[in-house]
């Protein structure tokens, strides 16, 4: 199982502030970060980040990352070219606001992007295998979309079990309410990724949270 750290945040000052403690601590095949991006439409938080404005910092402060862009927004596929064009390797894509699901798959797979096909807690799993074609990863959200520091919603779990026996051979990622409790939980199911936003940033030492949490799905 592999960590994602997640930046949630209504403030691209804290933004730039998380990425640069992400790179302190990330090592090698942990450099990867989320990045939730929300229109205040999808969802009740506006986040919207400007690319431009974030791949200048990132030259500036000479990081290098890998990112995830979580975009929960009405029309995702008005925002794949400017993140794109930013180096995102994911994109993470909420069934719910996608009008053709498979086109939009198509599109990122063509320009060296992964799709990855998200659901909400209220969608059912079914939903998401009827819409899969084009698509070899997935999201499930175990929180409501918006707002950062939400409670892992326990039927997350049934839903992961669930989508692993419709799409064996899909790779599965969990977002959402994760802690030092429901990463076990999680793991147990067989998914492959956590993105973990709150547990880590709401720490004084966003480090000692990620490695404490490592430390668990490596010891269990």
């Amino acid at each position: 199982m592999r960590i994602i750290p997640v930046i949630n945040s209504t403030d691209f000052e804290t933004v730039k502030r998380r990425i640069l403690l992400a790179d302190g601590f990330l090592k090698n095949e942990d450099r990867h970060l989320h990045l939730d991006i929300s229109d205040g439409k999808f969802t009740p938080v506006y986040s919207l980040i400007d690319p431009a404005a974030l791949k200048l910092f990132l030259v500036k402060m000479n990081i290098d990352l890998r990112f995830s862009v979580h975009l929960m927004v009405k029309n995702p596929e008005s925002h794949l070219d400017q993140w794109i064009a930013f180096g995102a390797r994911k994109i993470v894509l909420p069934l719910e606001a996608l009008f053709d699901p498979f086109r939009v798959a198509t599109i990122c797979k063509s320009r060296g992007v992964i799709p990855v096909l998200s659901i909400t807690p209220d969608t059912p799993v079914d939903e998401l295998v009827r819409s899969a074609r084009g698509y070899n990863n997935f999201q499930i959200l175990a929180v409501n979309p918006g707002y950062s520091g939400q409670e892992f919603k326990e039927s997350s779990i049934s839903k992961i079990k669930a989508l692993q026996k419709e799409l064996p051979q899909g790779i599965i990622e969990v977002d959402g309410g994760i802690n030092e409790k429901t990463i076990l939980e999680i793991k147990e199911t067989g998914a492959e990724i956590v993105d973990v936003g709150h547990y880590i940033f709401s720490d004084v030492n966003p480090a000692d949270r990620f490695n404490h949490l490592k430390k668990i799905i490596n010891n269990k």
